[in-house]
């Protein structure tokens, strides 16, 4: 039985779907919501015009809006009025900008359900590595004008600045939102695919410093670290997380007796978690961090009050360190 979408009730206790419920208004015309469960929500027009279906996303907050607006649709699809949608793909490939694109391809509604409860930290992810990796030589291209020599020079120079894995993991948007551009039909063929990623260093290359640091020295780094990286950086000694994975903690994770830790694969959760158990010190300790706050605050913040990135916490790392050979994943290697 399809929901009656015109009571305010109904809506309300809707569960989260990755396709739209659907109300018929009128003959060949709906109205639809959509509720991806990640707190938006959408409403959609369907009418039946020339044997087909055609949609619009409608920029309406309530059902009787929606109605009205979908009637309007309907009519310009009748009366010529409405552009074909040959055209608007037309369209979107002769204006697009690049940066439009990549923006477009991080807001879609296919990544929020998909990604579902990580989307907001994906998202910010995203649109930060983008901006630095990729937008800055790409983004006011031309979707029409953009080549493979551009792609390849924008790697070409970035490797002359960081790590090729960087490289790979900066702009892995811009790839994912040109493949979306192609499936779309506004690039006619995956011109970018004839510039390999950056060849990535061997393993052993990659490892990190692993020199072990004595827990007396290791006290005396946070003794000197003001509360904010002392607390990071405790909970990483006590845990021996990494540091992808206490950066990314909410307020939320911190259960009773365990603390929910998300596995990360350069900006990517792999989908894996694992239950730390706040046994000792740690249990005390985490709940001091989370008392009074909001569940869905990040659990440790900068002293500015923002999220704590790996450039950040490198950074403030090396203001208190002084002579010793302290990194971000020190605290790992020496739990471990």
């Amino acid at each position: 039985m399809k929901p009656d979408l015109s009571k305010k009730a109904v809506v309300k206790n809707l569960e989260p779907s990755s396709v739209p419920y659907w109300h018929k208004v009128a003959k060949g015309i709906s109205v639809g919501l959509y509720l991806p469960g990640t707190g938006t929500q959408s409403w959609i027009a369907r009418v039946r015009h020339d044997n087909a279906y055609r949609t619009k996303t409608l920029l309406v907050d309530t059902f009787p809006q929606a109605v009205e607006e979908a009637g309007l649709y309907a009519k310009q699809l009748r009366d010529g009025d409405a552009p074909s949608a040959e055209a608007v793909k037309a369209k979107a490939k002769k204006s697009m900008t690049v940066r439009q694109l990549v923006e477009l391809y991080i807001d879609l509604d296919e990544n929020k359900v998909s990604k579902g409860e990580r989307y907001a930290d994906w998202r910010r992810d995203a649109k930060r590595m983008s901006e630095r990796y990729a937008l800055p030589a790409l983004g006011k291209l031309k979707l029409r004008a953009i080549s493979a020599e551009d792609i390849r020079d924008n790697q070409t120079q970035l490797l002359t600045e960081v790590s090729p894995e960087t490289v790979n993991r900066g702009t892995v948007t811009l790839r994912s939102s040109l493949n979306y551009a192609l499936r779309k039909g506004w690039v006619d063929r995956p011109f970018w695919r004839e510039v390999p990623l950056a060849e990535e260093r061997e393993q052993h290359n990659k490892s990190r410093l692993k020199q072990y640091i004595n827990q007396a020295d290791r006290d005396a780094f946070l003794e000197a670290a003001e509360a904010p990286l002392k607390a990071i950086c405790q909970a990483m000694d006590m845990t021996g997380a990494r540091p992808s994975e206490v950066r990314r903690l909410r307020v939320r994770d911190v259960k009773e007796d365990h603390v929910i830790l998300m596995t990360f694969k350069g900006n990517r959760s792999s989908g894996r978690s694992r239950k730390f158990p706040l046994t000792n010190g740690r249990l005390a300790f985490f709940q001091k961090q989370v008392a009074g706050r909001d569940p869905d605050e990040p659990l440790f913040l900068t002293e500015k009050g923002v999220e704590w990135s790996m450039a950040n916490l490198n950074k403030a790392t090396k203001q208190v360190r002084g002579d010793l050979p302290i990194e971000s994943y020190t605290w790992r290697h020496c739990f471990l």
